[in-house]
């Protein structure tokens, strides 16, 4: 269902993150539609995990 699937979400940075990522891109990106599918990759990202399944295109803080 819908409630499921489409809900809200938040990031909150500490002051080092917003150093390392593109905080105009969040803003420019910010009414764009994401899934739970971009969750995974955002977060090996925002880890730095080197790994072969890592997909920058589905990592929302990947700049383009």
């Amino acid at each position: 269902p819908d409630a499921q699937t489409h809900i809200g979400s938040l990031m909150w940075f500490n002051d080092k993150m917003t150093q390392e990522i593109d905080i105009n891109k969040l803003k420019k990106d910010k009414n764009k539609r994401y899934s739970q599918d971009n969750l995974f990759d955002t977060l090996l990202g925002i880890f730095d995990v080197k790994t072969k399944v890592y997909n920058k295109k589905m990592d929302i803080l990947h700049d383009d």
